[in-house]
């Protein structure tokens, strides 16, 4: 085989590799993102505490603290008489304040959970932490379990369905990317089958094939992040609302996961395809 068919036919499976890499790192950022956007919107639904009108200023402001030191909450927003009154005004336009001469309205705490509480379950303990610790009756907690229970349930199943397909992409993309390396480590199996005939050891014949498979892994690997990133930064340009989902941390994880999988596949194959062509007789190659 010509050294200018061998480059084409490694440029070939680099090129190959790369673009099964590419649909499986979009498959997976999908994933990343929708993991995110489940941690949204879990943390954006508050559980609302109303306070009796006789805890003073001081005692509220006390209280307040102590909310923001439990592990379930992520923040505690208070909204005071006045203002429950201006947002009920703007809501609804009604002058209820002038008919009573007085603000009906309880002051309260809005408080935003950690997203790994926001289910059905944990709002029940929550619930009961915040009547034994604080004095709360179930008439001053407002949680929307059926919202909650519901939510869970339909992300659990999307999640179920996302990993599933994640993995059947995994799968393919293990097929491919070794029926491509087989592709290109058959156009050598004279070569290697001779390297052996000439007293060369398995070792000394497999290394430069597995080296070659790694640099082809990085490239593919590198090429396929690369094209991802694009995407995923077209994606939010045209979508700006996408951006509240980022994670630098997560995408920095995936995108090395993504270029070692490569190469891991890429240096699999690639051993197992020369050690086949080194057990096989001279006659079975042709």
């Amino acid at each position: 085989m010509s050294q200018g068919r061998s480059r084409t036919a490694s440029v070939n499976s680099i090129i190959m590799v790369a673009v099964v890499l590419y649909i499986l790192g979009l498959a997976g950022m999908i994933s990343l993102h929708f993991n995110r956007l489940s941690t949204v919107i879990k943390e954006r639904i508050q559980v609302t505490v109303f306070l009796k009108d006789a805890i003073n200023e001081a005692a509220t402001r006390q209280m307040q603290i102590r909310l923001e030191a439990e592990p379930f909450i992520r923040a505690v927003t208070y909204t005071s008489k006045a203002e429950a009154m201006e947002i009920y005004k703007k809501v609804f336009d009604d002058k209820v304040e002038d008919l009573l001469s007085y603000n009906p309205l309880p002051a309260s705490f809005d408080l935003r959970l950690v997203a790994d509480w926001m289910n059905a379950d944990s709002l029940a303990v929550i619930e009961g932490r915040l009547k034994s610790k604080y004095g709360f009756s179930q008439g001053d907690l407002r949680t929307d379990r059926d919202l909650v229970a519901s939510l869970d349930s339909k992300l659990g199943s999307l999640n179920l369905i996302l990993i599933a397909i994640s993995l059947v992409l995994f799968l393919v993309t293990v097929v491919l990317i070794d029926g491509s390396i087989k592709l290109t480590m058959y156009s050598h199996r004279f070569l290697i089958k001779n390297m052996q005939l000439v007293g060369a050891t398995q070792w000394f014949v497999t290394q430069p094939y597995l080296g070659q498979s790694i640099y082809r892994g990085s490239v593919s690997g590198l090429l396929a992040v690369l094209a991802v990133g694009t995407t995923i930064y077209a994606a939010q340009n045209y979508y700006p609302a996408l951006r509240v989902l980022q994670d630098p941390v997560q995408w920095t994880v995936w995108f090395i996961l993504l270029i070692l999988t490569g190469i891991g596949i890429s240096w699999w194959s690639t051993r197992k395809a020369v050690r086949k062509y080194l057990k096989q007789k001279l006659d079975d190659l042709y």
